[in-house]
Formats: structure tokens, C-alpha cells, sequence
């Protein structure tokens, strides 16, 4: 006669793991109290979520934005019509790259001149526009060398998101350069 076996937790998945901030481990928190559901539950429909509204804008979809632009002007018109809102300097190891958010007729973007990255990403809010700056800042932030005692981040000034990072401790405080008017402001 076999042993009895219970039923124990039914298999949704393969597991995956992943390391996260305590920040964002209380958002999690947060979020899996406010919907009543386990943290992994909260996960499994953030995730879900996420993946849905979040698919990768194409040019296609600036275009239905632009009805009248063609091949050639597109980003012409795309950037004579942004409104900037935050922005920051990237400037490290040969790289030099700036980035932020801005609005593109009613719409928020995240915006990029890094090589390699679409230039306009457009978002549902200025609050997704603006966590991908942050998770931006974050990820180019892991490059910092500290041994080579060169800043990455130029001229941020007050409630920069740059700023805010690095005195969450989230980047590196080594990482920023500030402003004049930033740095006689830290001295009083």
C-alpha cells in the first residue's frame, strides 16, 4: 500500500524568481492587502496586467498618432510637438544620452536618445512614462565604476528623479553631478 499523499497546492506554473527592491516589495505588500489576494496571487495579476497594457508601442502606433506624417517626417513632427517634462544626462564611459518624459498630443511617452532604444515609448500615464525613466536610471546606474570616480548623471537639480534615487540609496550618491544652485543648497 502506497503512502497517502494530500492534495497540496495545485501547479499553476514553473516557479521563477526574481530579487526586488524593498521598495517595491511593500508595493507588492501593499497592493496584494488592498486586492485581498496572497502575495503571489498579487504577483501572478500585476505580472498578467502588466504584459497586457504594456505591450511595446511600434511606430505604428505614433503614426495613428501623426495620421499625417509619412515615412520621412514622422520624427520631424514627433519632436516638434513634445512637451518635455523631466529629463536627465547620461554621460559616462563614452556614452552621452539624455532621456525623460513628455506628452505627445494628450498622450505621455518615455523618451530616449540612447543608441539602440526606440526614441518615444508611449504610455497609458505620466506615471508609467515616469517609472520608465526611473527603471531607466536604475539600469544604467549597475554600470557605475566607482574605482574610475567619474559621475554618470550630469547637472541634476532638485527632485530630480536621478536625485531621489540616489538619496533612497537606490543608485549610488557617487553617480550624480550636481548643479551649481543643487550644491549651494546642500551647503546651508
Amino acid at each position: 500500500m502506497s503512502p497517502r499523499v494530500g492534495p497540496g497546492r495545485p501547479t499553476i506554473g514553473p516557479r521563477i524568481q526574481a530579487k526586488v527592491s524593498p521598495e517595491l516589495s511593500a508595493a507588492i505588500d501593499t497592493y496584494a492587502a488592498a486586492q485581498g489576494l496572497s502575495v503571489s496571487e498579487a504577483i501572478r495579476a500585476l505580472l498578467t496586467a502588466g504584459l497586457a497594457s504594456n505591450q511595446s508601442p511600434t511606430d505604428e502606433d505614433l503614426y495613428a498618432l501623426f495620421p499625417e506624417a509619412d515615412t520621412e517626417n514622422l520624427w520631424d513632427l514627433v519632436e516638434a510637438e513634445a512637451k518635455m517634462d523631466l529629463s536627465g544626462e547620461y554621460c559616462y564611459n563614452g556614452l552621452v544620452w539624455a532621456h525623460g518624459t513628455c506628452q505627445l498630443r494628450g498622450r505621455w511617452a518615455y523618451w530616449s536618445e540612447q543608441p539602440g532604444t526606440q526614441p518615444y515609448t508611449l504610455t497609458a500615464s505620466r506615471e508609467e512614462a515616469v517609472q520608465l525613466y526611473r527603471r531607466a536610471v536604475i539600469d544604467a546606474s549597475t554600470m557605475w565604476q566607482p574605482q574610475l570616480g567619474e559621475t554618470m548623471w550630469m547637472d541634476c537639480i532638485d527632485e530630480d528623479i536621478v536625485e531621489q534615487l540616489a538619496h533612497q540609496r537606490i543608485i549610488p550618491l557617487g553617480t550624480i553631478s550636481y548643479t551649481a544652485a543643487t550644491e549651494a543648497a546642500d551647503q546651508t
